[in-house]
């Protein structure tokens, strides 16, 4: 049986917005105890370190979110996103390289860099490994790989100085 999605929109819920709060401290975040959304099963979330950064509260904890952080980034970073997938490769994108000048590239998200190889992703399906931690050592060189929490450091500092 596939997982239920805990997606439905908060109006559609009965409970307030603070029953949920305290049902979710009840748990203490825990993964065993799910917790009921309206009438769907959640299981608590488990944080990381408090980033901050725009809306987003915490480091991402997956694929997902570094996917979600590629998104609100992904422009500044000089990137056009212009498909997503669930298959390999996740995204299809333009790279600026130069005024005007713009590259496509295949992107595939990773938590970590080293779960590109542990996958078994194939190298000439790829160009650019888009991840929240590099920890592939042996990367091969014709891979690019954008670390999150990298860039993450440069932009946060840029909105810190303006």
């Amino acid at each position: 049986m596939g997982r239920r999605s805990c997606s439905a929109p908060a109006a559609a819920h009965a409970q307030s917005r603070e029953q949920l709060v305290a049902r979710l401290r009840a748990s203490k975040f825990s993964n065993k105890w799910p917790v009921r959304i309206g009438s769907v099963p959640c299981r608590a979330a488990y944080l990381r370190e408090s980033v901050d950064f725009r809306g987003l509260r915490h480091e991402p904890v997956n694929e997902q979110g570094v996917v979600v952080l590629f998104g609100m980034i992904a422009r500044e970073l000089g990137f056009l996103v212009e498909a997503l997938q669930a298959g390999y490769p996740d995204c299809e994108a333009k790279r600026q390289i130069g005024p005007g000048k713009w590259q496509r590239v295949r992107i595939e998200f990773e938590y970590e860099s080293r779960n590109f190889r542990d996958h078994g992703h194939a190298l000439d399906g790829c160009d650019v490994i888009v991840c929240w931690r590099h920890n592939w050592v042996d990367c091969p060189t014709r891979l690019g790989v954008l670390a999150l929490s990298e860039a993450l450091r440069t932009l946060s500092a840029r909105d810190d100085a303006v």
